[in-house]
C-alpha cells in the first residue's frame, strides 16, 4: 500500500502530524523513494539530532531544540558540517518560522516566506538591536525588557527603539516589559509607537506608563488592527483610564485571547457579559464579589475555551460553587486554570462533572489534600482528552501520589503532569519511574523526594530521553544520587529535554564540573542549589 504513495502526498500527510517523535518515526521507516526533497533533508536532520550531531545547537537551557512542528535551534551557528547545512536548506520549505536566540546569520539560505521568533526576553539594549538589524524583515516576534538599572537602556535607546518597532514589517507577536524606570516619556512614546503598527497582532505589556493620549491610540489600534490576543500585565498604572481602556477591548471584534493582571481592569471587564468572539480568558482578581461577576458574565458563553481565575492571597475565600456550577454551560470548555480558589466537598463534586471534556486542568492551593487526589482519580478513566494535570500545592502525600500513578494506566492521554509544592516522598516518587516512558514533562519540584527514589530514578533514565522536562529540583536528593543520575545519562546522545536537580550550595560547584565532564551536552542537567 505504501507503493501508490507519491513523495508529495508524504508530504502532505506529514504536514498535518503533530508530534515530532512521530514524524521521525515515520521518515526513518519510509524507503527513500517515497520522500520528497525538503522531508529526505529533515530525515537526515533526525539522524543527526539521534546520533548527537545537533549537540551544540541545543545549548540552552530554556530553549529546547525542535526539528517539528516547529524548527527551534537555540544556536544555529554550531551546525557547520555541510551535509547538515545542506538539510537545513533542503527542509527550510517544510517551516514557516525559525525560532532562535541567535545574535548571528545562520550558514544557509533562508526562503522568503520564513519569519524569526526570538522569545527569549532581551534585557540589553545592545541586544535587541543586533538582533534588530540582522532580521528586520523578518521579525515575526520579539521579546524586550526596557530597564535603567545597570546602565542597560539610555534615554537615546529608548527613543530609537520607538522608531524602529513601527518599521518591522512582519513583526506579528511582542512582549514588552518597561515596568520600574524614569524614562516615562520616552516609554509613552514607545507605546504611541507600537499602536501604530499594522502587523502587531499580539501583545504582551507591562509597563507603568499610560496616559489619556496613548490609550486613544491603543483604542485607534485595537479597531483599526485585526489583535488576536491582548495580554496586560501587571498594575494598570492610571485608574482613571480603566473603563475608557475596558471599553476599547470590548470594541475589538477579533481578540480571541485576553488576559488582565490589573484587578481593577478585570472587575470592569466581567460588569458585562463577556465578547461572543472571545475563546480564551485569564483574570486576576481581588475580592469575593468580582468571582460572582465573572460567573455571570462568563456563563452560557458560546466560544470560551480557555479560562483561568487568580484570587489574590489577600482576598477573603469567596463562595466558588456559582462558577464551578457554570462551567457545564461552556460547552467548549478545554482548558481550566484555578488559582487560590478553595474547592470544598461540594464544589468539587461539580467540579469533576466537566473533568472528561478538558484537555488542561491546572489547580493551584485549591486544599484537595490526598482525599480529593482521590475524587480526581475515580474520574480519569473517563477522561479520554486529558492531556495535561496540574495539582500545585495541594497538601498531597505519598498516598495522593499513588492514586495518581495508578490511574494513569487507565488514562493513556495524559502525558503532562504536575506535582509541584507537595509533601510528596520517596514512595510516592517510585510510584512514577515505571510511567516515565508514557510520560512527557513530569514536575516534582519542591517535595520531599529523597536519595532511594533518585537512585532508583537513575536506573530508568535511559528509557526517558523523549520528556521533554524531568523536574526533580529543590528536593534534597543528595550527591551521590545526583552523580549517579549524571552518570546514568552519559551514554544518551540526545534528549528531548532536560533534568532538573538541585544539591547544596557546597557540592554545586563539583557537581557541575562532574556534569561538564561526564555529558556530551552538559546542558541536558539543569543543577541548582539547594536553599
Amino acid at each position: 500500500m505504501a507503493a501508490d504513495l507519491s513523495p508529495d502526498l508524504v508530504q502532505l500527510i506529514v504536514m498535518y502530524m503533530a508530534d515530532e517523535a512521530d514524524v521521525a518515526s515515520l521518515l526513518l521507516v519510509l524507503p527513500p523513494a517515497l520522500l520528497s526533497a525538503p522531508l529526505a533533508a529533515l530525515r537526515t536532520l533526525f539522524r543527526a539530532l539521534f546520533d548527537g550531531e545537533l549537540v551544540g545547537a541545543t545549548r540552552h537551557r530554556s530553549m529546547h531544540l525542535s526539528l517539528w512542528p516547529p524548527l527551534v535551534l537555540p544556536y544555529p551557528p554550531a551546525i557547520n558540517k555541510p551535509i547538515l547545512i545542506d538539510a537545513l536548506q533542503a527542509a527550510s520549505s517544510l517551516y514557516a518560522s525559525l525560532t532562535t536566540r541567535s545574535s548571528s546569520r545562520v550558514r544557509w539560505d533562508l526562503p522568503p516566506h520564513l519569519t524569526i521568533e526570538l522569545p527569549c526576553r532581551l534585557a540589553q539594549a545592545r541586544h535587541v538591536f543586533s538582533r534588530i538589524a540582522l532580521w528586520d524583515t523578518r521579525l515575526s516576534l520579539l521579546s524586550i525588557q526596557i530597564s535603567a538599572l545597570r546602565g542597560d537602556w539610555a534615554r537615546s535607546d529608548v527613543e530609537k527603539l520607538a522608531l524602529v518597532l513601527p518599521t518591522l514589517p512582519r513583526l506579528r507577536s511582542l512582549h514588552l516589559c518597561c515596568a520600574g524606570h524614569n524614562y516615562t516619556f520616552e516609554i509613552g512614546f514607545v507605546l504611541k509607537a507600537l499602536f501604530t503598527s499594522r502587523s502587531l497582532t499580539q501583545l504582551s505589556l507591562t509597563t507603568n506608563v499610560w496616559s489619556e493620549d496613548i490609550g486613544c491610540v491603543f483604542a485607534k489600534w485595537l479597531t483599526h488592527v485585526p489583535v488576536s490576543s491582548l495580554k496586560l500585565r501587571g498594575p494598570f498604572p492610571m485608574k482613571s483610564q480603566v473603563h475608557a481602556v475596558v471599553h476599547a477591548i470590548r470594541a475589538c471584534r477579533t481578540l480571541q485571547s485576553l488576559a488582565l493582571e490589573d484587578a481593577a481592569l478585570a472587575r470592569a471587564f466581567v460588569a458585562a457579559p463577556l465578547p461572543a468572539h472571545l475563546c480564551e480568558l485569564d483574570l486576576r482578581i481581588d475580592r469575593p464579589t468580582t468571582v460572582d461577576e465573572t460567573t455571570r458574565a462568563a456563563a452560557y458563553h458560546p466560544h470560551l475555551e480557555a479560562l483561568r481565575v487568580r484570587l489574590s492571597r489577600a482576598s477573603l475565600p469567596p463562595d466558588n460553587l456559582p462558577l464551578v456550577l457554570s462551567l457545564p454551560t461552556l460547552r467548549r470548555l478545554r482548558r481550566l486554570d484555578l488559582i487560590h480558589l478553595e474547592l470544598v466537598t461540594m464544589t468539587r463534586d461539580a467540579l469533576w462533572t466537566v473533568l472528561p471534556r478538558l484537555t488542561e486542568l491546572r489547580l493551584e492551593k485549591s486544599h484537595l489534600g490526598d482525599s480529593g487526589v482521590a475524587e480526581i482519580t475515580a474520574v480519569l478513566p473517563t477522561c479520554y482528552r486529558l492531556h495535561r494535570l496540574a495539582l500545585v500545592d495541594q497538601g498531597i502525600s505519598d498516598t495522593g501520589a499513588l492514586a495518581i500513578a495508578r490511574s494513569l494506566v487507565l488514562c493513556p492521554s495524559l502525558t503532562d503532569v504536575d506535582l509541584t509544592d507537595n509533601a510528596i516522598a520517596s514512595d510516592g516518587a517510585i510510584a512514577f519511574w515505571p510511567l516515565l516512558p508514557n510520560l512527557i514533562v513530569l514536575r516534582l519540584r519542591r517535595n520531599r523526594i529523597g536519595e532511594d527514589a533518585a537512585m532508583a530514578l537513575s536506573d530508568v533514565l535511559r528509557l526517558t530521553a523523549h520528556m521533554r522536562c524531568l523536574d526533580m529540583s529543590d528536593n534534597n536528593i543528595g550527591l551521590p544520587a545526583v552523580r549517579a543520575m549524571i552518570t546514568a545519562l552519559h551514554d544518551g546522545s540526545y534528549r528531548a529535554g532536560v533534568v532538573n536537580v538541585s544539591v547544596t550550595p557546597s557540592d554545586y560547584e563539583a557537581l557541575c564540573s562532574f556534569a561538564l565532564g561526564c555529558l556530551r551536552d552538559p546542558h541536558r542537567v539543569d543543577i541548582t542549589r539547594l536553599y
